[in-house]
């Protein structure tokens, strides 16, 4: 490695993060590496850069510091380049789900370790209509618990955020009605339903047991129907998320697919950003991109 492109989500993550971005850039300059730095202001700042610096072939490596979403635009920038530019992941978001299922370090030092020993592994990629997405495709409560969570809340209690809202969500009256219908080569199924999730890693929300089998080099999805049922029924589901052990429920359905199908009027959420609502087709691509692994 001898190039590297930064792009830097400076609202990414908390005030107190233990390293910052000035870190990672000293820990680079100390290795003799030639960086620089691209700062997003604006919703696809990242995207468009991932596309401008892959096709220049200015560089060997690109580094995207920040969460989830920038993690996505960065993701489907380079998918959606003429030459793809490997990539590695700086984590400064809440709930870096992605890198927290691959353990990526969150020490500089640790980071630029694996970039000089160039530790390049294929990753795979979710493919729903024209956008890519690297971690979950979901749709239900989960999807709204997401978006409803305030960003206070989850700089303060981090994923316990997400666990408590679920709580809340679970322990309403009368659970929203919600109905999805499925088509895929595992499975066929249509009626109501409380969360499904579409994923290539096993963190989702901060929930790191959540498709305990997931892997991002099969070549497959790992899929969670939990079906509707009683408020207290889906509580002893929750809980058991915290040990994986919730895909043993009656109220569960869990499979891995490469290709899958659905329909529902619920609000689809690719990687932390809303897509629509309606019938949609899902494919994984395997060994899409080169990551720093």
């Amino acid at each position: 490695m001898k190039s590297i492109r930064i792009i830097f989500n400076p609202k990414a993550g908390k005030k107190d993060e233990k390293f910052s971005i000035e870190d990672l850039i000293l820990t680079l300059v100390h290795q003799g590496l030639t960086l620089s730095l691209f700062k997003t202001a604006k919703a696809l700042d990242a995207y468009h850069e991932a596309i401008r610096a892959s096709e220049s072939r200015e560089f060997d490596l690109i580094i995207v510091a920040g969460g989830d979403g920038t993690l996505n635009e960065v993701v489907n920038g380079i998918m959606n380049s003429r030459y793809q530019t490997p990539l590695a992941v700086f984590p400064m978001g809440t709930m870096n789900d992605f890198s927290e299922f691959l353990k990526l370090p969150r020490d500089p030092e640790k980071l630029v370790a694996k970039i000089l020993q160039e530790q390049i592994h294929p990753v795979d990629v979710g493919k729903i209509g024209d956008t890519y997405f690297i971690n979950v495709a979901s749709m239900g409560i989960f999807t709204s618990v997401a978006h409803t969570t305030t960003k206070e809340s989850k700089n303060l209690l981090g994923p316990l955020a997400y666990y408590l809202e679920v709580l809340k969500q679970f322990s309403a009256t009368n659970l929203p009605k919600a109905k999805i219908s499925i088509q895929c080569e595992q499975v066929a199924y249509e009626g109501d339903f409380v969360i499904f999730l579409i994923s290539n890693s096993s963190s989702i929300g901060g929930f790191h047991n959540m498709a305990p089998n997931a892997s991002v080099t099969d070549g497959k999805f790992d899929c969670v129907l939990i079906k509707k049922a009683p408020v207290h029924r889906l509580i002893e589901v929750f809980l058991k998320i915290l040990s994986g052990q919730h895909i043993t429920s009656e109220f569960v359905s869990y499979f891995q697919t490469s290709q899958i199908e659905f329909s529902t009027e619920e609000e689809v959420d690719v990687d932390g950003e809303y897509l629509g609502t309606g019938r949609y087709r899902i494919d994984i691509i395997q060994n899409a991109i080169q990551m720093i692994i």
